[in-house]
C-alpha cells in the first residue's frame, strides 16, 4: 500500500515510522488537508467528532482537541455548536493554520508530556484524533491524557490500528481501568479513508 502513498503520509506509515513529529508536520502543514481529504479521503476527524457528538455534553463545556493540527477535528465540532475549545499539537505550522479558523480558544505548543504545570484546571471533556502512534504519542501517555479531563468526562481518541495492536494498547487501557481511572464504553473498528483500506480503533472512555 505504501507505494501508493505520498512522502509525507508513508513515512508515518507502517512498522518502522521514525520522525521528528515536530519537524514532520511543520514540512507537512501546507498540503496537509490537500493530501488527506483530497487524495486518500480522510475521514478520521469526522467520526471521531460524530462520536463525540452523540454524548450529551453541554455545548459551553470545556473541550481539549490534542493534536489538533489544522482544526479539522475543531471545525466538525464547531459546526456541531461546541463553543469552547483549546487546541495542542507540537507543530507551530500546523497551529498557524487552525489560528487562521477562529475555533479555538487557545492553542498549547506542547508535546503531552511537558504540559505539567501549563493547564490550571481540568477539561470537561477531551478528543484526540490521529496523534496516538507509532513516532506519535505512545500507549504510555494514554494516562496523561486521562489527568487532562475531570471525574465523569467523556474522552475520545481515534488512531491506526496497526499500532493499536503492535504496541499492545489494550494492555495499557486494561490497566487504566485496573487503576480505576476509566470506565471503557466502547471500543469500534472504522476504515478512515475513503480511497484507501486504513483500518482505525474509535476508543470512548469515560474518566473515573
Amino acid at each position: 500500500m505504501n507505494n501508493h502513498l505520498g512522502k509525507k503520509l508513508a513515512a508515518v506509515s507502517g512498522k518502522n515510522v521514525s520522525i521528528d513529529p515536530e519537524e514532520h508536520y511543520d514540512l507537512w502543514a501546507k498540503q496537509y488537508e490537500k493530501e488527506l481529504l483530497h487524495d486518500y479521503g480522510y475521514c478520521a476527524h469526522i467520526i471521531g467528532s460524530k462520536a463525540f457528538s452523540t454524548y450529551e455534553l453541554r455545548k459551553s463545556c470545556n473541550i481539549i482537541d490534542i493534536g489538533c493540527g489544522t482544526g479539522l477535528v475543531g471545525e466538525e465540532l464547531k459546526s456541531s455548536g461546541f463553543l469552547n475549545i483549546w487546541g495542542l499539537d507540537v507543530s507551530s505550522k500546523m497551529i498557524a493554520i487552525a489560528k487562521k479558523k477562529q475555533i479555538y480558544r487557545e492553542f498549547y505548543q506542547k508535546k503531552i508530556e511537558n504540559l505539567e504545570g501549563i493547564i490550571s484546571k481540568p477539561f470537561e471533556a477531551l478528543i484526540c484524533v490521529g496523534s496516538f502512534g507509532l513516532g506519535h504519542i505512545g500507549p504510555e501517555s494514554l494516562e496523561l491524557l486521562v489527568k487532562l479531563v475531570e471525574k465523569n468526562s467523556l474522552i475520545i481518541i481515534f488512531m491506526n490500528a496497526e499500532p493499536f495492536n503492535l504496541e499492545n494498547y489494550m494492555d495499557y487501557i486494561e490497566d487504566l481501568k485496573k487503576q480505576n481511572l476509566i470506565n471503557i464504553v466502547d471500543i469500534q473498528d472504522h476504515n478512515y479513508m475513503t480511497k484507501l483500506d486504513r483500518p482505525g480503533k474509535l476508543l470512548i472512555f469515560r474518566r473515573n
